[in-house]
Order: structure tokens, then C-alpha cells, then sequence
């Protein structure tokens, strides 16, 4: 491997930056190095990495350098970490909403129905108001947990490995202890979204100025934004999959050509909700857009449940390459941009390589 001076690249030293460790870990490695007292930093590094999907271990976990960071934070007291119900929410949103709001695992008849999910736990007894205030997952005892479990695995059962998905359901939790109880920010994951939030609806100024401190305007800033970024999400999901002539099975690809549909900012996030819904279960997923320059935008995803061992960091730098763009990424999530007119050319070239690989 070619080594830079000043270039801090934690491949260099046999790690893996899709899993051991992201640039902000690397930062605040550095930044602790310079001065012990940024300790007072290391829970921003594990928001860090589970933003960007790092907690790929047993149980949702954070391994290996993120697992120094994380007891770092535990030991400075910014930082608590359990196993305990894994859904988006679970300290701030109604529990009836806290579990539609699931997509990693997707639950089949209840993610995104609000309606179903309520009825669900009404039929188990659970009681979901404390006088006129909805309760909330963190609010939960053991006893009450179980019964949000045995009311969701009904729905569970047309999953091919249901088993697997009810441990999806169950992780490790890391709590920012220094944030309200019951704000967005107190659990890493709901900060992490926010702050992905800002980033793809082109507020990345409101993103840094809550991590630097802000609880009053930026932070009500960025839940309008939250909201606004989960409404554009589900119109592309509506306005795309199942659409005649948008989503088109191959093979061994699907594809969304999302053409005017998609904002080129935002079609990471979109196709990574994708990797998560039963419709592409076992599927490889491009997702192509057009940007502002009219050039080709592509994003491409393994789903969760794919046991694929293609590396299409890979496969998108090299397909790029061919048609006189740039590409690359991790192995599960990767993508590239390239000339409008060369996209047959591109899709053509990524085929032949899943083929040469499977």
C-alpha cells in the first residue's frame, strides 16, 4: 500500500474503514492525541460511526477501534451502552410509532402503519398511556418489552429467516447521557439520522452547529428538517418501486432509474431504505438519478439480507472508469457519477462483472 505523509488512511494499518473505524473516529484519535481533555469528543465519534453503519457486530455492536472509543465515552460519562429494544424513536416517539417507524428490519404489515402497529399493542394488552401522555420504549420494563415483542413477531412470520429478524430487533443501545431524555439527541442513532438529515437537504451548517453545542434554534432547525427529509424519502418510494418503467428486475441487479424523481443528495439514504424493504430481499440495488449538471448519478446497494460477497466499491470504480467517470465506496454501499450518455454503457459493464464474480 502506497503511504502519503499527512494522509491519515486507517487501511494503511490493517484495519477495515468500512467497519473498524470512520474519518470522524480518526479525528478524534487525533484530536485526543494533541490534548487529553478532548475525551469530551469521543461520543461524537460514536455517533460518527454509527452513521455510518458501523455497528455491523453481534447484536448491532461497535467493534474493534469504535469498541476503544465507545468505552472511552462510557468511562468519561458521556455515553451509555445496553442491549435493549433497537427501534428509531424509543425515547422520544409513542411506542405505536417508535416501531412503524422501523425499516432495518422492514416488519411486513407494520413498518410504516402506524395504525397496524397501534392495534398490535392494544390486542396485547400493553398499556401505551401514562394519563394523557403516549409512553415511550425507554419508558418500557423488561415484562413490557416482552409483550411489544410477542405482539410484533405475528407480522414477522412471512420473513424468510424470522428468526434472524427478531434478533434484528434486539442491540446494543448507545445513550448520550448528557442530552435530555427526550430529545432527538439522546440516542446515537436518532442523532446520527438528524445529522444525515441536514447533510442531504443541503443544511450541513445546522448539522455542525448542533454538534458544536446548539439545543435551541439549530436544533429545532434540524427536526424540521428531520421531518422534511422523511417526507421526501417516502414520496420516492411511492413515486418508484412497483412503478412500470422506474423498477426494472434483471437478473441479478434490480434497477430504479429515478430521472426527475430523485434529488441527487438524497439517493444514498433512498437506496439504502430500499436494502431494507422485503421488495428487494437477497437483491443487488442501483438507483440512478440525474444532477443538476445532467450527469448520470448512481448509488448501489447489497440488501440486508444478501449474501453476496461482491465488493461493489469495486465494481463501481471500475465500471466508472470505463465510461469516463468516477466511482467507489464500500463493499455493501458504494456508487458513482458519469456522462448521462454513457449510462448503458456503465449498467452493461457493471452486469458482466457480477456475472465474472458470481
Amino acid at each position: 500500500i502506497k503511504k502519503m505523509d499527512n494522509v491519515f488512511n486507517i487501511w494503511q494499518f490493517g484495519y477495515d474503514g468500512g467497519k473498524d473505524i470512520c474519518s470522524a473516529g480518526l479525528a478524534y484519535l487525533i484530536a485526543r492525541e494533541i490534548d487529553e481533555t478532548n475525551v469530551d469528543l469521543s461520543w461524537l465519534a460514536v455517533v460518527a460511526a454509527v452513521a455510518d453503519r458501523q455497528d455491523q457486530n453481534e447484536g448491532r455492536s461497535l467493534g474493534s477501534l469504535n469498541k476503544s472509543i465507545v468505552e472511552e465515552a462510557e468511562h468519561a460519562g458521556f455515553l451509555n451502552v445496553s442491549k435493549d429494544l433497537i427501534f428509531y424513536g424509543r425515547s422520544t416517539k409513542p411506542i405505536h410509532k417508535a416501531i412503524a417507524s422501523s425499516s432495518t428490519p422492514f416488519i411486513q404489515g407494520i413498518t410504516g402503519n402506524e395504525d397496524v402497529a397501534l392495534k398490535a399493542l392494544k390486542t396485547s394488552g400493553l398499556k401505551l398511556q401514562d394519563e394523557n401522555r403516549w409512553r415511550t420504549i425507554s419508558e418500557l420494563t423488561d415484562e413490557e418489552k416482552k409483550r411489544v415483542m410477542e405482539a410484533i413477531i405475528p407480522y414477522l412470520t412471512n420473513s424468510p429467516k424470522p428468526g434472524e429478524t427478531v434478533e434484528d430487533l434486539i442491540g446494543s443501545i448507545y445513550t448520550l447521557t448528557k442530552e435530555d431524555e427526550y430529545s432527538y439527541l439522546r440516542d446515537s442513532r436518532e442523532f446520527a439520522t438528524l445529522l444525515n438529515a441536514c447533510g442531504r437537504m443541503r443544511a450541513g451548517g445546522i448539522g455542525v452547529s448542533i454538534c458544536m453545542g446548539d439545543r435551541s434554534g439549530g436544533l429545532k432547525d434540524g427536526e424540521k428538517i428531520l421531518m422534511e427529509y422523511r417526507k421526501s424519502l417516502g414520496k420516492y418510494i411511492r413515486s418508484t418501486v412497483g412503478v412500470e418503467g422506474v423498477s426494472i428486475e434483471k437478473e441479478k441487479l434490480h434497477v430504479i432509474v429515478g430521472d426527475e424523481i430523485i434529488d441527487e443528495y438524497m439517493i444514498g439514504s433512498f437506496t439504502s431504505i430500499l436494502g431494507s424493504m422485503p421488495n428487494f430481499k437477497g437483491k443487488h440495488i442501483l438507483v440512478k438519478t440525474i444532477t443538476q449538471n445532467k450527469d448520470a448519478k448512481i448509488s448501489v446497494r447489497r440488501s440486508n439480507d444478501c449474501n453476496s460477497q461482491l465488493n461493489f466499491g469495486l465494481i463501481m470504480r471500475d465500471a466508472a472508469l470505463l465510461c469516463n467517470g468516477n466511482g467507489g465506496g464500500h463493499e455493501a454501499a458504494a456508487g458513482a457519477k458519469i456522462p448521462e450518455s454513457q449510462f448503458d454503457n456503465f449498467l452493461k459493464a457493471v452486469e458482466e462483472s457480477i456475472d465474472k464474480k458470481i
